[in-house]
């Protein structure tokens, strides 16, 4: 062993620049391979973890209606369908409304709740995160933490309609499936003064949050359309806004998983680079040092052994870097925590993860071992004579594709010809090299285009249709309603629609979007293949369902 170390020991010293070439490229595929593999297998786990720990629901109801009779159908309907296990009627305020936050306005329906009831909850129990010295105001969902002028002690301030109610932030909390605007509604706890001057005031309307959990949770989509049908017909005036498991796990971590996949574009590529640069490295190797293996073999070294120092050179290198560049992953796990946050609304304590660790340093280190292996396997062909005269023998059979005293080429082209048909295996990893590095250059490139410099493209494709403004009207408005658009001059252009869940007949459910004219939609681009429909017996599906 002590003479293999010897040999790789003198191959080091002899290609300094390629060795810390090879490191550096060892130390980020291994930091990018570890940061995939975290976000893969345990980042969106988390989700779950805190499902279980505040027993939330897997289909979460806000009914708005005060009605003791609602609220025993609800129970009622709820407590004889044989796949609830667990629910909660929670008497609470709903309201649409917005509030100032990362430099814009964010809309969406609020739930608000009393702050000590709401930590109690048996099912969808809301816990704090951070809690300030104030006595009275608002817990935000931990999502808003990330806006830096919203802070515990700081003010915010709501607009419900044409009211504007401010509050002092208390704090901030964790809902797992009404704790952010992506969730459909969003939960905000009051203090018990609070809670009732909204009451009293009549800014928001009473309704009922219902959380419920389910014997399986992967039917969530189909429970929650079935209850909500049967709440329509039995009170068609009751309006009921909801979601279910399988939506809030997606919604809620949609970053996460572009993210996820793009770490693992860049682990990929940054990994073949590695290995087709110590390809060449161990084939270059081999053609300059052709005499020194020569020498080699003539004192007794068999191939095994040379190898041998080159598999040790090239792994004990791989493996040492891995191991570092994979431990340096998690400084900058937090930076990329934070910016999931922003979108997840779901708190992640970074910890060591043993499983990813080991993957990845054992992934890099197990391909290179064999990417050595197979390249060296060259030497064992090569006798102690050829090698001492470089390589050179004395009869060469192989077919001369450009014999240059017969050539009619000029003698520099026939000779960058000769040395191109003479060493395919080296211009093909060239090649590889070049077409990995491309790829890596226009995709970071194409997207920090789309991330950075325009990102309307990116959000009209992931989110489809977006407006300025959205407003919820009655059915018997709508008429009233489109005539004060078309007389407003800062409306250039709206439309109606209604949104409504179909469910299939082999259970899955659909969001439907109904609409009298869809000429009128922004993004026509939504409908990529065919059109939208025009008269009543059309329909247009989304891609992942017609598939």
């Amino acid at each position: 062993m002590g003479k293999y170390f010897l040999i790789a020991h003198s191959n080091i010293c002899r290609a300094k620049w390629q060795t810390i070439a090879t490191v550096a490229l060892v130390f980020f595929a291994a930091l990018m391979l570890n940061l995939w593999l975290m976000l893969s297998m345990d980042y969106k786990c988390n989700f779950d973890r805190y499902h279980d720990k505040l027993n939330a629901g897997h289909v979460t109801l806000s009914v708005k209606s005060s009605s003791p009779e609602v609220k025993g159908f609800i129970s009622e309907t709820l407590r004889k369908d044989s796949r609830t296990t667990q629910f909660s009627i929670n008497n609470a305020m709903d309201a649409t409304g917005s509030f100032h936050y990362n430099g814009g306005n964010i809309s969406t329906e609020f739930i608000f709740l009393n702050k000590e009831k709401a930590i109690k909850h048996k099912v969808e129990r809301i816990e704090i995160i951070e809690e300030g010295n104030q006595k009275s105001g608002v817990y935000l969902p931990v999502i808003y933490s990330t806006d830096k002028d919203i802070k515990t002690g700081g003010t915010i301030s709501f607009k419900i309609g044409n009211k504007t109610i401010d509050y002092t932030i208390c704090g901030f909390t964790n809902s797992v499936m009404a704790g952010s605007h992506n969730c459909g509604f969003c939960a905000m706890l009051l203090t018990g003064d609070k809670y009732k001057e909204l009451e009293e005031n009549g800014y928001a309307e009473k309704s009922y949050f219902v959380p419920v959990r389910m014997k399986d949770k992967l039917g969530s989509e189909s429970f929650e359309a079935d209850i909500k049908d049967k709440l329509s017909k039995a009170y068609p005036r009751v309006y009921a806004a909801s979601n279910s498991y399988a939506l809030i796990s997606s919604s809620r971590y949609i970053s996460q998983m572009i993210c996820s996949e793009v770490i693992s574009l860049m682990a990929f590529l940054i990994t073949l680079i590695v290995l087709v640069v110590i390809s060449s490295n161990v084939t270059n190797y081999i053609q300059e040092n052709m005499k020194s293996i020569g020498v080699l073999k003539a004192e007794g070294y068999v191939s095994r052994q040379i190898v041998s120092a080159l598999v040790l050179q090239f792994f004990g290198i791989t493996f040492i870097t891995a191991v570092f560049g994979a431990g340096f992953s998690y400084s900058l796990f937090p930076a990329i925590n934070t910016m999931m946050v922003s979108q997840t609304g779901i708190p992640y304590k970074t910890r060591f993860l043993p499983l990813p660790f080991i993957l990845a340093v054992a992934f890099i280190s197990g391909t290179v071992l064999f990417v050595v292996w197979f390249s060296s396997h060259r030497v064992k062909k090569i006798e102690p004579v050829v090698a001492i005269r470089q390589g050179i023998q004395t009869h060469n059979f192989k077919r001369n594709h450009i014999p240059l005293e017969t050539t009619k080429a000029p003698l520099h082209m026939a000779l960058a010809l000769k040395i191109t048909f003479s060493g395919v295996k080296r211009n093909i990893i060239i090649c590889i090299t070049m077409l990995a590095l491309s790829l890596i250059i226009v995709f970071s490139g194409l997207m920090v285009t789309n991330m950075f410099i325009d990102i309307n493209p990116f959000i009209n494709m992931v989110v489809g249709e977006v407006a300025d403004s959205s407003i919820n009207i009655k059915a018997s408005y709508r008429e009233k309603f489109m005539q004060i658009m078309e007389e407003d001059s800062n409306v250039q252009k709206a439309y109606l629609y209604n949104s409504v869940n179909v469910q299939h007949k082999e259970g899955s459910v659909l969001a439907a979007t109904i609409s009298d004219d869809f000429s009128k939609v922004n993004n026509q681009d939504i409908c990529i293949e065919g059109r939208f429909p025009k008269y009543d017996n059309e329909i247009a599906v989304g891609v992942k369902y017609a598939k």
